[in-house]
């Protein structure tokens, strides 16, 4: 088998939001392969979200680099970041009464130039108005949405963006199971049409589903790597990053509320 090309790579990065804060990451290096799905693991306060952040090109770090295709991706244009990455955020939003035609249209603003648009590609907001069940919404103030139904707005402009790497902070979270479904159903499409995926998730049992690896963060630091199949060493990773809380079975992860009769002080005498 062939060995798998990197795109994005980042080599002991530090970062912190503020000259004397703490580092919100610690020393991160990590490789993402062409056509892979990494999921980005961990408890609260990781640095999970400033992470993706470093990679999407948005937050660069006061130590350590981000490579694109062995280029410094903060020494790229803008513009051409745009181009190859696309980046969703916890939780979007829109200040303006901006409709969710024109919301979805921002998707092809990294293809505008002083030279005009050639690049640009309309026809694919009509696409994901329609796959995303959008097309009634189109001339709907965003703000006017349920937060299910703007998560799906900002999801459909970011697939429109039609970039190799997509970049997602939980991008089904507020969505109803069957539109939950339906998202990851799409993200593993693109991802066998060669699309490189980076997301967060919450829920493990899903994120062991998806991932070809998943990377365990805790503190701001890297726990490790593991191909979901690994059970061993993805049970040794979830108690490095979680203590005991969590176990797998071959149902999948179990959450251990009570481990011991001590533990469970509201049962019965």
């Amino acid at each position: 088998m062939s060995k798998k090309e990197v795109l994005l790579k980042a080599e002991h990065v530090f970062f912190r939001y503020n000259q004397k804060g703490k580092w919100v990451l610690q020393n991160v290096s990590l490789s993402v392969l062409r056509g892979e799905w990494l999921v980005i693991v961990g408890p609260n306060g990781a640095g999970k979200s400033t992470l993706l952040r470093v990679l999407a090109g948005i937050a660069p770090p006061q130590h350590g680099q981000v490579r694109w295709q062995h280029q410094d991706l903060y020494r790229l244009p803008a513009r051409i970041r745009a181009q190859n990455l696309a980046y969703l955020e916890q939780k979007p939003s829109v200040a303006f009464p901006y409709t969710v035609e024109q919301v979805v249209a921002w998707s092809q603003l990294p293809y505008y130039s002083i030279w005009g648009a050639p690049h640009r590609q309309p026809h694919l907001v009509q696409k994901w108005l329609k796959h995303l069940d959008l097309e009634p919404y189109r001339s709907t103030p965003v703000s006017q949405l349920s937060g299910g139904e703007q998560q799906r707005v900002f999801l459909a402009m970011l697939l429109a963006q039609n970039t190799p790497v997509l970049l997602l902070d939980e991008p089904i979270q507020h969505l109803d199971p069957c539109h939950q479904i339906r998202i990851l159903r799409i993200l593993h499409a693109l991802k066998q049409e060669g699309k490189t995926l980076i997301t967060i998730l919450h829920d493990l049992n899903i994120a062991v589903r998806v991932g070809d690896r998943l990377l365990f963060l805790k503190e701001g630091r890297v726990q490790g790597w593991v191909n979901p199949a690994n059970k061993t060493h993805l049970q040794a990773l979830i108690k490095k990053t979680w203590g005991d809380c969590l176990k797998v079975s071959p149902e999948g992860l179990t959450l251990q509320i009570f481990t011991s009769e001590k533990n469970h002080a509201g049962s019965p005498e």
